[in-house]
């Protein structure tokens, strides 16, 4: 219904239907809804609403984190006037091996 909404410009009853779905699939998986959301408050220009719903996903465990979750989270950070923090999230790289990010090597301090 939220994708019906956006394709006929009514902005804010896409916005009412993705919210409506994350609070009844708040103990599922709500994340695609939350990165959905997300999208159409960038393109809409609310750029702290957008981030403010990523933070919930950075909450959640790593394995959980979506497919193009920390572009969509450095755009957001961009967008927001905080670029370091931005090209920090491009620039962490899993370690399969653990379930926390960590720093590449050649930017950590010896």
């Amino acid at each position: 219904m939220a994708y019906i909404e956006y394709k006929e410009n009514h902005y804010q009853k896409a916005l009412g239907f993705l919210e409506q779905a994350r609070a009844v699939r708040q103990q599922d998986n709500d994340i695609p809804y939350i990165m959905n959301e997300a999208r159409l408050l960038i393109l809409h220009k609310h750029y702290e609403k957008a981030l403010k719903l990523l933070s919930i996903i950075k909450q959640k465990p790593i394995n959980l984190w979506p497919k193009g979750y920390r572009r969509l989270m450095a755009v957001t950070l961009m967008r927001n006037n905080r670029l370091s923090e931005a090209v920090a999230v491009l620039m962490l790289q899993k370690d399969f091996g653990q379930t926390t990010w960590k720093q590449p090597k050649y930017l950590s301090q010896q």
